[in-house]
């Protein structure tokens, strides 16, 4: 049987599909390459969210240990300080796979002149410059790949709060002349730098500063990066008040009958479309 395709704009609000707008096969293909590109950009910028996700994990998890800290056996805090290490590479490997991947895609997809990937190279090369946490933090993951656990220690320690209640915090600590004695891939730098802090330092510090250093760049060149949606997403936006009088989530929907009926929906990106418009974007999905 040879298929039959309808295509549509509507509303999916499951189980009801609203598809009472018809469109020409080629709309349909125009409005689902936008939606494509969309999606790739999503992709993109979802590496910085791995990066996002590895740093609250971190955070969540020291967090969750302090609350448990007086009760941990030798075995238990063993456990913690490991589990922690395991955090802190997840997140430096992360790190590494965004700026690398990021600089190897402006590269191929913008070129090496690009103001994009220049953007990127002269964020990158200034925060490394001027800040120790970021050329430490960047160079320690090579160290974790040949000299294993990037953290050196853990301590819990108690003190009174302000109300004169005793609190614990638990430290987990770099030790210095470890890091330096075990590892010769060091820049000039780095081990000046590092020769420059106390024996022990915490790690988190550091860890806070690189996560909101990184946010920075990411949040610089998204924001290049997505001008070039911009009529993308206003082209997407106008078609929206056609969709306002039905119930769900707004989509391009294809319909292929031959035995039974397929459909495929592609929903659109609000969120992308409204920070690039700048628009605000309300539907009624219930």
């Amino acid at each position: 049987m040879t298929p039959k395709f309808r295509y549509c704009l509507g509303t999916y609000n499951k189980p009801t599909i609203n598809d009472e707008i018809e469109i020409s096969e080629t709309d349909y293909l125009y409005c689902s390459n936008i939606l494509e590109r969309f999606q790739k950009l999503s992709s993109e910028e979802n590496l910085f969210r791995v990066v996002e996700l590895n740093y609250g994990d971190l955070e969540a998890k020291l967090n969750s240990y302090l609350t448990k800290s007086p009760q941990l056996d030798f075995y238990e805090f063993d456990y913690s300080f490991v589990d922690l290490n395991r955090l802190i590479l997840n997140l430096l490997s992360s790190i590494r796979t965004y700026l690398d991947h990021t600089e190897t895609r402006l590269k191929r997809e913008y070129g090496d002149t690009s103001e994009e990937w220049l953007l990127f190279k002269q964020k990158t090369n200034h925060t490394y410059d001027n800040n120790f946490e970021y050329r430490f933090l960047y160079k320690l993951r090579n160290y974790s790949q040949h000299c294993g656990l990037p953290a050196g220690s853990a301590e819990i320690t108690s003190f009174q709060d302000e109300n004169l209640i005793w609190r614990d915090k638990m430290n987990v600590l770099f030790i210095r002349d470890k890091l330096i004695n075990q590892y010769d891939g060091w820049t000039n730098l780095v081990e000046t730098d590092l020769r420059a802090m106390p024996e022990k330092f915490d790690v988190l510090p550091l860890v806070d500063k690189m996560f909101d250093l990184l946010k920075e760049i990411n949040q610089a060149l998204k924001n290049k990066i997505r001008e070039h949606y911009k009529d993308d997403a206003q082209f997407l936006f106008t078609l929206l008040p056609q969709l306002t009088h039905l119930i769900g989530m707004p989509c391009l929907i294809k319909m292929e009958q031959t035995d039974v009926i397929k459909i495929t929906f592609n929903s659109f990106p609000f969120e992308h479309i409204s920070q690039i418009t700048g628009a605000t974007i309300n539907f009624n999905y219930v």
